[in-house]
């Protein structure tokens, strides 16, 4: 193989390893930049170059990342450790958690969060019961279920007809829900009907302001541009959901959208789907358009693709 044979090997092989950071032309460029000056001094072998040059990506990639501080409201600090504390306590995974709806109040204690499922019994009977989480300023979240106090043997087994359903069924239910109508578990997804029924806890607020979508609105001087908002969302979500560099290069975000209050103020709330070891899951953030605060996000799972 010839010098030159050589070296557009090596370019090949750079622009391949380089196509994951596309989304950062500036950081594309620089990496770039460090592998045309170390091509002009090029001895070792060419897989010795290869690995010097992953370890700059590497390196680079790193310090991008460090670079995005992210910012999150009290409120959604507070979510992403009532979610942990769910699923550390009672063994639920991301995607069943994603079958739950999640409502918030502050009290004395700390912000409470209570996540109801949106599987019911046909009659209206919550199967899976409700997980109720206290979120303290300080110290640790207390997480309880409203089957604490039932015999275990009830839905251990994993029984699909028990009239308690705990991780197992969730899991099961997840993965057979699209079957067509093949399976009937005698359960129905909750409905407007349902929900409307089920009293909802006051607000963190209760002199929230109105917000509208206002599609003309014109960004402020200090407003995030729609691009950054993309890439906070992102970087939020693969954050809050413990998913993998490669999740994130794989979310397809396709909503974004800017909303003013009724006070003048700006949010952008972005609209983001993945495809996450075998399930649908539609995601959410909202995000202050000034300071960039992760304002709320939530997931919501659909299912099998």
């Amino acid at each position: 193989m010839t010098e030159q044979q050589e070296k557009m090997r090596f370019r090949e092989a750079i622009d391949h390893t380089l196509i994951g950071l596309e989304g950062n032309p500036f950081l594309y460029q620089r990496v770039a930049a460090q592998v045309e000056k170390g091509e002009k001094k090029m001895k070792a072998s060419f897989a010795r170059c290869i690995v010097i040059a992953l370890i700059v990506v590497m390196c680079m990639s790193t310090v991008a990342v460090a670079a995005m501080m992210l910012n999150y409201s009290p409120e959604a600090s507070a979510l992403k450790l009532a979610m942990e504390a769910v699923m550390d306590k009672y063994g639920l995974s991301q995607t069943a958690l994603g079958l739950f709806t999640h409502d918030v109040r502050a009290t004395d204690e700390g912000m409470v969060f209570e996540f109801r499922c949106d599987v019911v019994a046909v009659d209206g009977h919550e199967v899976a019961g409700r997980y109720i989480v206290t979120v303290p300023e300080k110290g640790e979240p207390a997480a309880a279920w409203s089957y604490d106090a039932a015999d275990p043997a009830i839905w251990q087994s994993g029984d699909m007809d028990a009239p308690i359903w705990g991780p197992v069924q969730l899991e099961t239910f997840l993965r057979e829900r699209t079957h067509a109508g093949t399976v009937d578990y005698r359960v129905n997804i909750r409905d407007d009907a349902v929900s409307a029924a089920t009293p909802t806890p006051a607000p963190v607020f209760d002199t929230a302001p109105v917000w509208t979508v206002e599609p003309d609105v014109v960004l402020d001087a200090n407003d995030l541009s729609e691009e950054q908002a993309r890439e906070l969302a992102v970087a939020a979500l693969t954050d809050t959901y413990r998913l993998t560099d490669d999740d994130a290069l794989q979310m397809d975000v396709f909503r974004c959208d800017m909303r003013a209050s009724s006070e003048g103020d700006h949010q952008w709330h972005v609209n983001a789907y993945l495809y996450h070891d075998g399930y649908d899951w539609n995601m959410y953030v909202i995000i202050d358009a000034v300071t960039g605060e992760i304002i709320d996000i939530g997931m919501q799972t659909g299912g099998n693709g």
